[in-house]
């Protein structure tokens, strides 16, 4: 074998060294390059990364104070509107007259049971539907309010996540 070897020229030798030297040089700057590379991607990914942060705490901070403000709207009490007057409606018993007769008394029975006498009536003791009615109408109104404050809650909680960037807006 080495004899074979002698036979290829020196000048042979010098440009095989060269060329091995070259590729070698090559390699080396390839991989020194892609070193270099792969440190200012991290060194960019960490400025996004930070970035981002940044922007969702904006953003965190933006939601929870609007959402705070509307819920702070929402648990002020409503002011429930004074109930108009509502004039007395008393009833009375009619006075007076009695029934006439039914003449003869029923003899006949289906067994069901003993008759149950009414109670007769006081005679000045009326009726006055008002107070029931205001209460019913008050009450009718703390719930309208009450409905009206938790849509405009659920309503400001939309438009924070809206103006936070969580929501699209339409």
């Amino acid at each position: 074998m080495p004899a074979l070897l002698a036979l290829v020229p020196v000048k042979d030798w010098i440009y095989a060294g060269i060329i091995a030297s070259l590729l070698v040089a090559f390699g080396w700057y390839t991989l020194h390059e892609r070193a270099i590379g792969e440190k200012k991607i991290e060194a960019a990914d960490a400025k996004v990364v930070a970035a981002q942060v940044v922007h969702n705490e904006e953003v965190e901070n933006v939601v929870k104070s609007k959402l705070s403000d509307a819920l702070k709207d929402y648990e002020l009490a409503p002011v429930v509107p004074v109930a108009a007057h509502i004039p007395s409606l008393v009833c009375y018993a009619s006075g007076g007259s009695a029934l006439p007769g039914g003449g003869s008394a029923i003899t006949s029975s289906d067994g069901a049971g003993v008759a149950v006498s009414a109670a007769p009536a006081a005679t000045d003791a009326g009726f006055d539907p008002a107070p029931a009615i205001s209460a019913d109408g008050l009450d009718a109104d703390k719930e309208i309010l009450r409905l009206r404050a938790k849509v405009k809650l659920l309503q400001d909680t939309v438009r924070a996540y809206q103006a936070g960037g969580l929501v699209a807006q339409q």
